[in-house]
């Protein structure tokens, strides 16, 4: 095998398509059998070419994962010393990051099981070798090897950040530096324990240093790594960062703010800045970066992109979006230097800066707007004089903020619309499309206050739904726009006899072949026919044949153009998705996706994918028939593809097809998706894995268990192992998905999960414990508990578990949990269930608590109002003595309880005390006051209830009146008399009054 093997790869590697064909169809064949493992390791020492040496390291690396479980010992122990001696004495750097490649393969086999315990001795050695190019070699495997057996570096994590920070100081190689800068990068998610996270802030100085040396020579890319290692402390939940992030922000601004970078590279340095804002933003007040922040982002905004363009990367798109994050973030640090900018910029006599001015005042709009609000009077200074400068950039700018303020700054922007809306109205005849979108948005905010001006609004708009020059149909798609928006705030009565010319100015713009137009058109007759109701009938004969022709137009493409290579190319595609490189793999796992759309869209059977599959079309054979070789070869891609990102293309490619064509163009393959999204689930999921990736499993599995309820049942088998053990996890949030996703297997599982629920129990059972130190876990633990007594009430031994359960209540932390944990207690409550009496007193702290929550939602505490009141009609002697602290924080939640309780301890000898307090919280009503009276003759407290209800029915009164009389009370009586006349206001109608006295004469 081996010569001809040899022939093969010289072969494959030349021009000749046809050759290269044949050569690899013949790899193919041979590589199927395990000796050519040993064949490809001898042509990687022994190839007279570099290239041949590297391609052989290629295919190595896609075939050894097949094979190695097949080969002897004796063959594993050549392999891996035949990648040493590359590594080692290769003097191809392309050759030997390929042998690094293969390294990075078998070493996710042999490492853990102790089949290579010299491997990363060999590698501490080699990076501190004399020779560059094996101390770069050694840091690319470092680097490799993390997305493997990362783990398998704990033990080594003292020694290697000493080694990485060596490495990035190295002051003779440049490409040793780069590779410990991608090494350190691969690090950071196994980095969690207090003494590491501290020790890798020592790397940040080193990075910045040699990022700013590549920049200084060009090397752009090694600057975008730094950002990305920058991107991965951030997002870290481990405190990484520390007080470095001040001189993290600081490169990232002069790097943003650098002209003469490329708008890749700048963008990223502010994305950085954006993820501080998002999740770092109190270490950015702590360090007093704001305002340095905003002294170079504002200015940014001058820098104004092609706006013909869709350039994402531009630096004053990218600064706006930061502003408005940092706005929403922390307004009141963003607003007075961003006004102070405005205040100056609107002064400069660069057009650049007058319009960056008012743009930022529109960009933080929605995160100041309560400090915007108090400030509106400088602010409209500025916009509105803004409205009326020479440049047209400036006024559509200024319009643009305006259009901002009407929908943020409701509703003192209203107070306003005497000067606003002349100075708008004033830039009409302006050509600019963000003026017109800015009279739009003021027009349907200011409703009423616009009506004086949408007569000469909709006149001026008249003239620019007749424009048919190419360069103004932009602007006659606005103008459309425009008057469908004052429609809707001017109403049927005024439209309707001036609608006709505006009608017919929409439909004929249909033939101008404008998509822009036709966009905005088909909104102007949806507002219009909103307006209309009935009055539309007459227009519908025109308008739904135009809007038939927009649901099928093909937007400029044939069918027939593409159809005759739809084949030829899907037979490409499906030939190179096996591919020995992974990037060709990549993308024409990619190309197939697209391609399936290309098929259907062809068809015209897009919108009814549903009849396609269902055998309800003609195209429905030819569909199925592209649609099992596409899921054939992604099912295969997820089971068998080495590289990781190909096989997640194939997973995002599957997700977007279901997307795109519903479950149905799937349903047939679901059991194979399904067992390989399992398979590379448990991947994940492994103890060598990081905490990181087993969180994202358990939290995925915990979605999917509640999404699809009851069919979750049929994978209880594959996956409650999996979550049993990750209880267990030293990571909180594992810990807390695991309880989770545990409850809804156990909910939805039915009689699958039975048999776990001992096993659950068992296992959760720590987390109800003093030992767990985080609160959310123990409130999920709860949620799972809860599920599983609604679920199967018999399979739980409540003697044992209720106790438990109810000592943690109530909920501390995660609120999501309180309907399945509070139902649960109410349904056994409610129910008089044997084991809940003991818990009584318990219960009832839990009610009160839950009761003046205020994180709790009104729905949970009506159901815990219904549970109270049925301990009260169960258990209400034994409650009296619980209820003497308790009482005003039950009532305060559950006020409608009061009466109930009043009438239910009438008896009492506490009843007096306890229905006198609930009285003056305002609770009782006439009923409870004429219980309490009859309970006490204290005529002091009858007088001050009164005053306390004086507004309320005069029921009261004649209550009180009653008591008096009966009891001799005269004198009482006569301020009553007084106290009638006093708070007559407080009464709805004066004759009621009169009603009363005369009450109270006769008695």
């Amino acid at each position: 095998m081996s010569q001809s093997l040899e022939l093969l790869l010289i072969q494959f590697l030349m021009p000749d398509n046809d050759a290269r064909r044949q050569a690899e169809d013949q790899i193919k064949r041979l590589a199927k059998d395990p000796q050519v493992v040993p064949a490809l390791v001898h042509h990687l020492r022994t190839a007279k070419t570099p290239n041949v040496r590297q391609l052989a390291a290629v295919l190595l690396r896609k075939k050894i994962t097949g094979h190695w479980p097949k080969l002897s010992a004796q063959l594993r122990q050549l392999v891996k010393q035949s990648l040493i001696e590359s590594i080692t004495l290769e003097h191809s750097p392309p050759v030997r990051r390929a042998s690094a490649n293969v390294v990075s393969i078998i070493a996710k086999y042999a490492v853990p099981t102790g089949e290579w315990p010299d491997l990363l001795p060999f590698l501490f050695q080699c990076s501190q070798s004399a020779q560059e190019d094996h101390r770069e070699v050694a840091l690319i495997l470092f680097s490799s090897l993390t997305e493997t057996i990362g783990e398998s570096f704990k033990p080594y994590f003292a020694d290697l950040q000493a080694l990485l920070l060596k490495c990035l100081q190295d002051e003779t190689s440049n490409s040793v530096r780069v590779a410990a800068l991608k090494a350190v990068g691969s690090f950071i998610e196994f980095t969690t324990d207090e003494d590491e996270v501290i020790k890798f802030r020592e790397f940040i100085p080193s990075i910045l240093n040699v990022s700013r040396q590549c920049l200084a020579s060009g090397d752009e890319d090694v600057a975008i790594i730094a950002f990305e290692i920058f991107d991965e402390l951030i997002e870290s939940p481990a405190p990484l960062l520390g007080d470095t992030v001040k001189a993290i922000v600081q490169f990232s601004l002069e790097v943003c703010s650098s002209p003469n970078l490329d708008s890749s590279t700048r963008h990223q340095a502010i994305q950085i800045i954006s993820w501080l804002a998002k999740y770092k933003s109190s270490s950015l007040k702590k360090h007093k970066l704001i305002i340095p922040i905003l002294q170079v982002l504002c200015p940014l905004l001058t820098e104004a992109s092609n706006r013909d363009e869709d350039d994402d990367l531009a630096p004053d798109r990218a600064a706006a979006e930061v502003l408005d994050t940092l706005s929403l973030k922390i307004p009141k640090h963003v607003f007075p230097p961003v006004l102070e900018f405005a205040t100056l910029s609107s002064q400069s006599v660069d057009p650049k800066f007058r319009e960056a001015s008012v743009t930022v005042l529109g960009v933080v709009s929605e995160g100041c707007f309560e400090l915007m609000k108090e400030k509106l009077g400088p602010v409209l200074h500025i916009v509105l004089g803004a409205l009326r400068d020479p440049e047209q950039v400036v006024r559509g700018a200024s319009s643009f903020a305006l259009g901002q303020f009407a929908e943020y700054l409701q509703p003192e922007i209203t107070s306003h619309y005497e000067t606003v809306l002349p100075s708008i109205l004033n830039a009409l005849e302006d050509s600019s499309d963000d003026v017109k979108s800015a009279i739009g948005s003021v027009a349907s905010a200011a409703e009423q206050a616009f009506l004086p001006y949408a007569e000469r609004v909709l006149e001026l708009m008249k003239n620019f739904m007749v424009l048919t020059n190419d360069e103004d149909l932009c602007s006659r798609a606005r103008a459309t726009e425009l008057v469908g928006i004052v429609a809707m705030v001017v109403g049927r009565a005024r439209m309707e006899p001036i609608l006709p010319p505006f009608i017919e100015a929409a439909i004929s713009g249909f033939g101008l072949e404008y998509s822009e137009l036709r966009e905005y058109t088909h909104g102007f007759f949806s507002n219009v026919a909103e307006i209309l109701e009935d009055g539309f009938v007459q227009y519908l004969p025109h308008v739904v044949p135009l809007a038939l022709s927009s649901c099928n137009l093909d937007d400029g493409c044939s069918s027939l153009m593409i159809s005759r290579y739809l084949e030829e190319s899907l037979r490409i595609l499906v030939k190179h998705s096996s591919y020995f490189h992974e990037d060709v793999r990549l993308q024409a796992i990619t190309g197939l996706k697209t391609l399936t759309c290309c098929w259907f869209w062809m068809a015209d059977i897009l919108i009814a994918a549903h009849a396609v599959f269902q055998g309800q079309n003609d195209g429905a054979p030819k569909a199925k028939e592209l649609l099992d070789s596409i899921m054939t070869i992604y099912i295969k891609t997820m089971n068998e593809d080495d590289d990781k990102e190909v096989v997640a293309q194939a997973c995002v490619s599957v997700a977007d097809i279901i997307k795109d064509f519903g479950y149905v163009a799937v349903e047939t393959y679901m059991p194979q998706i399904v067992e390989s999204t399992l398979v590379l689930l448990r991947q994940q999921s492994k103890g060598s894995r990081s905490a990181q990736d087993r969180t994202m499993v358990v939290a995925c599995l915990a979605e999917v268990a509640q999404d699809m309820g009851a069919p979750i049942a049929t994978y209880v088998d594959a996956v409650m192992p999996l979550v049993l053990k990750e209880l267990g996890s030293s990571s909180e949030t594992n810990r807390r998905n695991a309880a989770f996703c545990a409850g809804e297997l156990c909910k939805n599982g039915g009689v699958s999960s039975l048999k776990y629920f001992g096993d659950v129990l068992r296992c959760i059972y720590p987390l109800f414990g003093e030992s767990e130190p985080d609160a959310a876990v123990r409130d999920n633990a709860a949620g799972a508990v809860a599920r599983m007594i609604m679920a199967h009430q018999e399979s739980i031994p409540l003697n044992q578990v209720l106790p438990v359960f109810v000592k943690v209540l109530p909920l501390k932390e995660d609120r999501e949990e309180s309907m399945p944990v509070y139902s649960c207690i109410c349904s056994l409550v409610l129910s008089s269930n044997p084991q809940i009496a003991p818990l009584v007193p318990d219960l009832v702290n839990v009610f009160a608590q839950v009761a003046i929550s205020p994180l709790e939602t009104p729905e949970v505490k009506g159901l815990i109002g219904r549970a109270f009141a049925h301990l009260l009609s169960i258990y209400g002697q034994q409650m009296q003595p619980l209820l003497g602290n308790t009482l005003p924080t039950v009532l305060t939640g559950f006020p409608l309880l009061a009466e109930g309780f009043c009438l239910h301890f009438s008896t009492a000898s506490s009843f007096p005390q306890w229905s006198y307090m609930i009285l003056q919280n305002g609770f009782g009503s006439v009923r409870v006051l004429d219980t309490y009276m009859q309970s006490t003759l204290n005529v002091q407290k009858w007088w001050t209830l009164l005053s306390a209800h004086r507004a309320q029915r005069v029921g009261i009164y004649r209550n009180v009146v009653g008591r008096m009389a009966n009891n001799g009370l005269f004198q009482p009586l006569i301020c009553c008399v007084c106290t009638l006349y006093r708070v007559r206001v407080s009464l709805r109608k004066m004759e009621i009054i009169g009603k009363e006295t005369k009450y109270i004469a006769e008695v």
